[in-house]
């Protein structure tokens, strides 16, 4: 798992939230 991955998994929760 990169470092990468995590941090669009994040980016992906907060337009859910923000939707």
């Amino acid at each position: 798992m990169t470092s990468v991955e995590p941090m669009l998994h994040q980016g992906k929760l907060a337009v859910q939230k923000n939707e």
